[in-house]
């Protein structure tokens, strides 16, 4: 399996619902956590499109985990995060 593989996670939604008052009714990311990663990723992506700036995640080194919250795009029923850490 390629690394590329193994930094991927799928978020499925079944229920749609209008967050944070936002003008679309799909689904935003209210949190995700990503244990284990032993450096900061370099980029995080959604959907394979969308780049996260770095304010749109946040890396804990003590503790080795990543931190997505609040991302207020439109998503689609099952959103890909990949990351990458070159």
């Amino acid at each position: 399996m390629s690394s590329f593989l193994q930094n991927t996670l799928t978020i499925a939604c079944f229920q749609y619902k209008k967050l944070f008052q936002s003008t679309f009714d799909q689904v935003a990311i209210m949190s995700v956590r990503v244990l284990g990663l032993d450096k900061r990723p370099a980029k995080v992506e959604l959907d394979g499109f969308y780049q996260l700036s770095r304010r749109q995640y946040r890396w804990h080194h003590s503790n080795k985990v990543m931190d997505l919250k609040n991302i207020l795009i439109p998503l689609r029923k099952n959103t890909t995060v990949r990351w990458s850490m070159s």
